[in-house]
């Protein structure tokens, strides 16, 4: 009789082996969707301060650094428009890029809508 319910007890560790794979699984997986808009708005928005900072002393107008952004975002294959980059004077040779965008992340199960307010300003010089 012992020897019969080791038999039973066998399947029980493989079925927790198995459901502890497909956790790991699926926890890759949405990291594997997820991470990748995370890092892209990051490089955004560093791209976006270093466009600000430099924008002033460089006396770009709002049409020229608009167009720079939107070569980045581009570049990163962000969802956004150039019409939703806002570039504001704030003070002589002093700028504020802002722009805000959401990226759909689908996780088969869920659908997910990722929101990003990227911005940047000259004034921490």
């Amino acid at each position: 009789m012992p020897i019969e319910h080791r038999k039973r007890e066998g399947g029980t560790g493989r079925l927790k082996t198995v459901l502890v794979l497909a956790f790991l699984a699926a926890l890759t997986y949405a990291a594997a969707k997820l991470v990748p808009p995370f890092v892209n708005n990051y490089e955004l928005e560093d791209a976006i301060k270093q466009e600000a900072r430099f924008a002033g002393v460089n006396r770009k107008d709002a049409e020229a650094i608009r167009n720079d952004v939107y070569k980045k975002i581009q570049e990163l294959e962000i969802p956004a428009r150039r019409d939703d980059i806002r570039v504001e004077s704030i003070a002589p040779f002093s700028v504020r890029i802002s722009l805000d965008y959401s990226v759909p992340v689908d996780l088969r199960f869920y659908q997910l809508q990722l929101q990003f307010h990227p911005t940047g300003d000259s004034s921490s010089l």
